[in-house]
């Protein structure tokens, strides 16, 4: 036995299997060949195994208060294209998994990233906020007339409220769980 014999079984059992599971057609390899692809086989399900513990272990923990998303889809409740359009709303959550590679719990960085304080925390309190921009509306008002100072007094309290808060703070991880994945899940 040599390194380039072994790696040679590797390759061609590897050529094998694609072939094979490309063609849908039965394995007929031989017996170093299928020892070779056994163990190839139990290193596959060995990490998804794995992957399937961190899941649940995050599942259990973060989203324990409702169904899985097979349970609600399987109860007719939701369809597939429903599916279909919460995998196209969880990019920045599927995105900041990639980050955490192959992190054993997901619950430690989740909870980390959460409970971060962003430099937008630092900001003023609102209420020194909401001061500024009644002053700033106050101001137009007395510069551009009664009525076009009311609306932009008005338009800058809802800016403030509705879109700066998140636009300084940034996305975060629960904003996909605690948003379109529990709205998915609970169905009344």
């Amino acid at each position: 036995m040599s390194v380039p014999y072994l790696l040679g079984h590797v390759a061609d059992t590897r050529r094998d299997l694609i072939v094979g599971g490309h063609l849908q057609s039965e394995f007929a390899v031989s017996p170093a060949r299928g020892l070779v692809a056994a163990c190839k086989f139990a290193e596959v399900m060995s990490a998804a195994g794995q992957g399937k513990k961190v899941i649940d272990a995050f599942q259990e923990t973060v989203v324990d208060d409702v169904p899985g998303i097979r349970d609600v889809v399987n109860s007719g409740k939701r369809n597939f294209k429903e599916v279909l359009h919460l995998v196209q709303r969880s990019s920045h959550f599927k995105d900041w998994l990639k980050k955490q590679g192959s992190t054993e719990d997901l619950r430690k960085p989740y909870c980390q990233e959460i409970a971060h304080l962003d430099w937008a925390d630092n900001l003023p309190p609102k209420s020194l906020r909401w001061l500024l921009v009644t002053g700033a509306g106050v101001a137009l008002g007395a510069t551009a007339g009664p009525i076009a100072g009311t609306v932009a007094a008005t338009a800058l309290s809802a800016g403030d409220f509705f879109l700066l808060d998140k636009l300084l703070k940034g996305w975060k991880p629960n904003q996909f769980i605690e948003g379109p994945l529990k709205q998915f899940l609970r169905i009344e």
